[in-house]
Formats: C-alpha cells, sequence, structure tokens
C-alpha cells in the first residue's frame, strides 16, 4: 500500500512540476513577443507597448529597456509613469529607483538606489 501511494504522490509532483514548466514557458513567450512589439512600436503605439512590457516582464532590466526606448522617442513623461510603477512594483530593486532618478533627479530615489546596490550606483 505505501509503494502505490508514493507512487501516486511522485506522479502528481511530476504533474505539478510539468504544469509550472508550461506556465514559466508561456510567460517567457508572452514577454518576448511584448518586447519585439515595443522594438517595432512607433508614435502612440509605443506607450502601449511598453506597458505591456511592463505588465508581462518581471525582469526590471526589461522595463528599464521600455523606459529607454520611450525615452529615446520624446515621451518623457510616459518615461517617468513607467519608472515610479517600477518602484512600486518592485520597491527592493535598485533598478527602477536608479531611473526615478536619472528621470527626476529625485534624491531621495538614488538615496534609496545607493541602499539597495551600493557598488552599482554612482553619481
Amino acid at each position: 500500500m505505501t509503494a502505490t501511494a508514493l507512487r501516486v504522490l511522485l506522479g502528481a509532483l511530476a504533474a505539478v512540476a510539468i504544469a509550472a514548466g508550461a506556465v514559466a514557458l508561456r510567460t517567457d513567450d508572452r514577454c518576448a513577443a511584448a518586447k519585439d512589439a515595443l522594438s517595432a512600436a512607433r508614435g502612440g503605439d509605443m506607450v502601449a507597448a511598453a506597458t505591456r512590457v511592463a505588465d508581462r516582464c518581471g525582469d526590471p532590466r526589461d522595463r528599464a529597456r521600455a523606459d529607454l526606448q520611450l525615452i529615446a522617442n520624446d515621451r518623457r513623461a510616459d518615461a517617468v509613469a513607467l519608472a515610479r510603477r517600477m518602484v512600486r512594483d518592485n520597491p527592493e530593486d535598485y533598478v527602477g529607483w536608479v531611473a526615478v532618478y536619472r528621470l527626476t533627479g529625485s534624491r531621495a530615489a538614488f538615496q534609496r538606489a545607493r541602499e539597495l546596490n551600493p557598488r552599482g550606483v554612482q553619481r
């Protein structure tokens, strides 16, 4: 009886692992598609594309890339809004704080970024 229960338990764990892997792959594919769309976006579509990157990509570096794309296309106010969202969504990640500092000049944002990563944040 214990061998059967162990087999059932292992089968259930394997099913959970497969499902988790499938979800992770889907999430990664959605993020990659959003980044591709951002690279191709022009004009008013750029803000929507940057928002999709922020929604679909968990890595703050992806959001920073979207922020840079907005800045490069003269969408500074939208870049500031995205940087503030980065800080709100991931307050313990220094990348968002650096973005807020660089875009707004906020000394508080600079200090927070230095607290989180003293070696990675330069004046």
